[in-house]
C-alpha cells in the first residue's frame, strides 16, 4: 500500500469546505430537536456566566452606599442560585451532547457498513483493511464529536461574547471599547497557536509511529541485521527517525509554552486598560466602583469564549479530512449492482411481502443456475471471464480457480 495511504491521517486543510460539511450535516437531521436543546442550553449557560459579574458589581455598590444594611445575604443567594443553575445546565448539555454524539456515530457507522456490503471485490483490492477500520472508528468518532461539542462552543462562545459586549456598551461605551480591543488580537493568537499545535502534534504523532516501527523492525530483524553487518546503517537510519521526532517534539513544546503566557498577557493588558481608564472614571464620578469591578471581571473572562471559538474552528479543520474520507466512502458508486427492476421488486416485497418468501416473479427455490456466454470484468482493461458457460444444480459446490487471461 502506498505511503499516501498510510499518511492520510495527517492531512490538514487550511480552509473549511462548507459544501462538504453540508453533506455531513445530513446525519444531524434526525437530531434536530436535540441540537435545538443543545443550542438553548449553550445560551442559558452564557447568560448565567454573564450574570455573575453583574451580581458582584451590584453588591459592591450596595455595600458602599448602604454599609451594614446592604442585602448581602440576598445577593449571596442570587449568586449561589446562578451557580447552581449553571451547574444544572452544564450537566444537562453534557447528556444532550452525548446523546447527539452517540446517535450520529451510530448512524454514520451503519451507513458506512451498509455501503461496504454493496461494494465489489475490486474496491477491497485497492483499500487496506486498516484504512477501512480507521473510517469506521476514528473518522466516525471525529465527525460525531463535531456535531455535538462544536455546536455548543459556537453557540455559547458567540452568545456570551455578544452578551458581554452589549452589557458593557450599555454601562459605558468608551470603557467597553477599550476592553473589547483585546478581542481581535486574542482571537488571532488563539487561532494561530491552536493551528500550529495541531500541525506539530500530528507531525509528532507521525514521527513517533515511524520511530516505533523502526524500533520494532530493528528488534524483529536483528538476526538479519547481524548476518548482513547492517548495525551501523540501522543506527544511522534510526537516528534520522529520532532526530525528526525530536524536532517536532521541540516545536510542539515551544508553541505550548508560548501560547498560554501570550493569552494571559493580552488579557492582562485588557484588565490593565480597564483598571486605568475605569479608575479615572470612578474618580471623576462617571461610573461606580461596582461597575468598574464588573468591567474587570468581563475583561478577564473574555479569554474563555474567544479561545473556545478558535478551538471550534480548529476542530472543524482538523476533522475535515475525516469528513472527506467518510463522504468519499459513502459516495462510492458500486460497479456491480442489481437492475432497477430487481430493486423495485425487492423494495415492494420489503414493504408488502411475507417474511422469508421471495419477491413476486422470483421463485422461492432455485434448482439450477446457468451461465450462457458470459463475459465479465472488474475494469475495462482486464477481463475475468470470456464466453463463459456453466450449469450448476442445487446441492453442487463448484470452485473456479485459474489465472486471469
Amino acid at each position: 500500500m502506498p505511503d499516501d495511504h498510510l499518511n492520510e491521517e495527517d492531512v490538514f486543510h487550511p480552509r473549511i469546505d462548507w459544501a462538504l460539511w453540508r453533506k455531513v450535516l445530513v446525519f444531524a437531521k434526525p437530531y434536530r430537536r436535540w441540537l435545538l436543546a443543545l443550542g438553548t442550553l449553550g445560551m442559558l449557560c452564557g447568560l448565567c456566566d454573564a450574570m455573575l459579574p453583574i451580581i458582584t458589581g451590584r453588591l459592591v455598590d450596595l455595600i458602599k452606599s448602604d454599609g451594614a444594611h446592604a442585602p448581602v445575604l440576598k445577593y449571596g443567594f442570587f449568586y449561589l442560585s446562578t451557580i447552581a443553575a449553571l451547574a444544572t445546565f452544564i450537566l444537562i448539555f453534557i447528556v444532550v451532547a452525548g446523546r447527539i454524539t452517540t446517535g450520529v456515530s451510530y448512524d454514520i457507522r451503519t451507513a458506512a457498513f451498509a455501503k461496504l456490503q454493496e461494494l465489489p471485490f475490486s474496491f477491497y483490492d485497492k483499500k487496506a483493511v486498516g484504512w477501512l477500520m480507521a473510517r469506521m472508528t476514528s473518522d466516525t468518532s471525529n465527525l460525531s464529536r463535531i456535531m455535538g461539542w462544536a455546536l455548543l462552543d459556537l453557540v455559547w462562545g458567540t452568545f456570551i461574547l455578544s452578551t458581554i459586549a452589549v452589557i458593557m456598551l450599555r454601562l459605558n461605551w468608551r470603557l467597553a471599547l477599550i476592553v473589547l480591543l483585546i478581542v481581535p488580537p486574542l482571537l488571532w493568537i488563539c487561532r494561530f497557536f491552536q493551528v500550529r499545535l495541531l500541525l506539530t502534534s500530528r507531525a509528532l504523532r507521525k514521527a513517533n509511529s515511524h520511530t516505533t516501527a523502526g524500533f520494532n523492525e530493528g528488534i524483529v530483524g536483528v538476526r538479519t541485521s547481524k548476518s548482513l553487518v547492517r548495525e551501523e546503517q540501522n543506527l544511522v537510519e534510526f537516528s534520522e527517525l529520532t532526530s525528526t521526532m525530536y524536532k517536532h517534539a521541540v516545536s510542539n513544546a515551544l508553541y505550548s509554552a508560548l501560547f498560554l503566557p501570550l493569552v494571559l498577557a493580552v488579557c492582562s493588558i485588557g484588565v490593565g486598560l480597564a483598571m486605568w481608564r475605569g479608575g479615572l472614571n470612578v474618580l471623576a464620578g462617571e461610573i461606580s466602583l461596582g461597575t468598574l469591578i464588573m468591567f474587570l471581571q468581563y475583561a478577564a473572562f473574555v479569554q474563555n469564549p474567544v479561545q473556545e471559538l478558535a478551538n471550534m474552528l480548529t476542530m472543524i479543520q482538523g476533522a475535515q479530512a475525516s469528513a472527506e474520507r467518510i463522504v468519499g466512502l459513502l459516495d462510492t458508486d458500486p460497479q456491480i449492482k442489481d437492475s432497477p427492476e430487481v430493486l423495485a421488486r425487492i423494495e415492494a416485497h420489503r414493504k408488502n411481502g411475507t417474511p422469508n418468501t421471495a419477491p413476486d416473479g422470483l421463485p422461492d427455490h432455485i434448482e439450477t443456475i446457468e451461465f450462457r456466454n458470459v463475459t465479465f470484468s472488474y475494469n475495462e482493461n482486464q477481463e475475468v471471464l470470456r464466453n463463459f458457460n456453466l450449469t450448476v444444480h442445487a446441492g453442487q459446490s463448484i470452485a473456479l480457480v485459474g489465472p486471469i487471461f
